[in-house]
């Protein structure tokens, strides 16, 4: 059998299984599995066989063909990728069906392409012998194909896109199939449910298919204590990134296939807060509806309820300046942290105003606390105290070469840091644990009051009371030295809490806060995410999780289960 012919009858025994899949029963989620295996099976092999040598076969002997081959070569990218995530869905689920269908058409059109376009050009060029030595060469091989579709060369081709540049992995979208997002419910009842797609709203919005996406802190803060601010059906997370699928006209910077990371808050690049470095209070995002700063993805009616990136797909406004092109070739987890807990660690640090060799009390060690006492040491801080009581934080940041303290260990915290500072406090703090501080049962108590009452009682309490744990801030008060800085970089919610303003202006001490400007210190932060990895960011997670396992995984770090300290969802 000449190569043609082989590649044709590959063809219609691929054809013959989409039918018998077409034919069969809704609810037979055993048989379409069986149906889909073979599937990938043939495709995989006839994919490898094409690949390895009927493609530079092709390529050689009919030089016209070059560009038809890249064409099938970047097909053959987007069916496998679409092939291994096939073989991980549940044929239950609902887009089981509606994802074959994708995959059928996808392949349908290669075929007829192949087929009608540029197979006869190679017929024409090549002999008949040489057509079928190079036929019983490609059978051959067949039993050499690797089971795993990503093992094929295609699926780690990098291409060059028309506009310019490179893009490789993950670069489709399952077009007519609705995506999965984590969507939040209620108190501690966060859900994986099916919604709908995004889509490009304004010239300046970009879509990207989301590869990797944080659970951050105060993601916790709305699964517990800003519920009032929240609506069933908000999709969480703020710290994603991704794949550049599409972009509005006015979005020049990127191109489709570009990998990005997508900060936080949500930016212009040219009003006056932008212009002086406070991305994080952009006038252009402003929600001016709640006096608040610029919005942010995933973060309550507060911050704009701008779904988040918790998802398969995510729409990015502003995207002209906000999205952070990463190069190919490294896992995400050397990227993903500059969306928050990069920047946040490295603001807090900035504004802590450590001198040369100076000393720092880091409260809190969860991911910003211990990202904040790795960029301490970093910048060159002579002494550096984490302070938290979760055994594996603890061992996480003592590893790095961090003094700790255990909690549960310490009967007086202020004389105990007082006594490892020469017995006047830290040159600075960072309190890295913000409203969900242990220690105060009354403000506990106001929590869980602001939890149970109607919505909008809970939003009236929560702007104008103060329902504030604040013992990690009154502790940052009392253990900094006399002149010394405070940085406050945990999350505070109450509008009237309590503060000792007569120690704070007796101590003369500094204090400074607010949500991180993530573009400030991004071009700070790059030069080091190398192979070196000065910070730690390629082992920084504790866990990489499904996204269809993210309800156990807010719980899980929510209750310091399990060493989970940072959590990657992988949709």
């Amino acid at each position: 059998m000449d190569a043609i012919v082989l590649l044709k009858e590959d063809h219609k025994v691929v054809e013959k299984l989409f039918k018998q899949f077409e034919k069969a029963g809704e609810d037979d989620h055993k048989g379409k599995k069986a149906i889909v295996d073979q599937v990938i099976k043939e495709l995989t092999t006839h994919a490898y066989i094409e690949e390895q040598i009927f493609y530079p076969t092709a390529r050689q002997a009919v030089p016209e063909t070059e560009e038809h081959v890249l064409e099938s070569v970047e097909e053959h990218h987007v069916v496998v990728w679409m092939l291994s995530e096939l073989a991980n869905t549940d044929p239950a689920d609902e887009r089981f069906d509606a994802k074959m269908s994708v995959l059928m058409e996808n392949v349908r059109h290669h075929v007829k392409e192949e087929e009608d376009e540029w197979f006869p050009q190679v017929r024409k060029a090549m002999g008949r012998k040489d057509l079928q030595e190079l036929g019983e060469k490609m059978e051959a091989a067949k039993p050499e194909a690797p089971a795993d579709p990503l093992a094929l060369t295609s699926a780690r081709h990098v291409f060059t896109s028309p506009a310019g540049g490179n893009w490789s992995g993950h670069r489709y979208r399952w077009v007519g199939v609705r995506m999965k997002a984590v969507v939040w419910h209620g108190k501690r009842d966060v859900r994986v449910e099916t919604v709908d797609d995004p889509k490009i709203v304004e010239p300046t919005d970009a879509l990207i298919k989301v590869t990797s996406s944080g659970i951050c802190g105060s993601d916790l803060h709305l699964y517990e204590v800003l519920t009032p601010f929240m609506e069933k059906g908000d999709i969480l997370g703020h710290e994603p990134m991704g794949v550049v699928l599409e972009t509005g006209p006015a979005v020049t910077n990127l191109k489709p296939g570009d990998r990005v990371v997508v900060p936080f808050n949500i930016s212009c690049g040219h009003c006056p807060m932008c212009d002086q470095g406070l991305q994080s209070q952009c006038e252009t995002t402003q929600v001016r509806e709640h006096g608040t700063g610029a919005a942010l993805f995933g973060y309550t009616k507060l911050y704009g309820q701008v779904p988040g990136g918790q998802a398969e797909y995510l729409r990015v406004p502003q995207a002209q300046y906000g999205p952070i092109v990463v190069p190919e070739g490294p896992p995400d987890d050397r990227f993903v942290l500059l969306s928050d807990v990069l920047p946040t660690a490295w603001q807090a640090v900035n504004y802590a105003d450590i001198p040369p060799g100076g000393s720092v009390v880091v409260l809190g060690l969860g991911p910003i606390g211990d990202m904040s006492a790795r960029v301490a040491l970093h910048q060159g801080a002579g002494q550096v105290i984490g302070v938290d009581l979760v055994p594996e934080r603890l061992a996480r940041a003592a590893r790095r070469g961090v003094d700790t303290i255990n909690l549960d260990e310490c009967d007086d915290l202020v004389t105990e840091i007082r006594d490892r500072t020469g017995g006047r406090g830290p040159d600075s703090v960072i309190d890295a644990v913000g409203m969900e501080a242990h220690g105060s049962p009354v403000a506990k108590f106001a929590h869980q009051v602001t939890g149970m009452m109607p919505d909008p009682v809970a939003e009236w309490m929560m702007q104008h009371a103060g329902v504030d744990r604040l013992t990690a801030l009154h502790c940052a008060i009392e253990i900094v030295r006399r002149g010394g800085t405070i940085s406050l970089v945990g999350v505070y919610g109450g509008m009237a809490d309590p503060m000792p303003m007569l120690t704070m202006f007796d101590k003369q001490i500094q204090l400074r806060m607010g949500q991180a400007n993530v573009r400030r210190w991004t071009d700070e932060i790059i030069p080091l995410l190398t192979d070196d990895d000065p910070l730690g960011v390629d082992t920084f997670a504790s866990h990489h999780v499904p996204l269809s396992q993210a309800p156990q995984a807010y719980e899980d770090f929510q209750q310091k289960k399990g060493g989970t300290v940072k959590v990657l969802l992988q949709p």
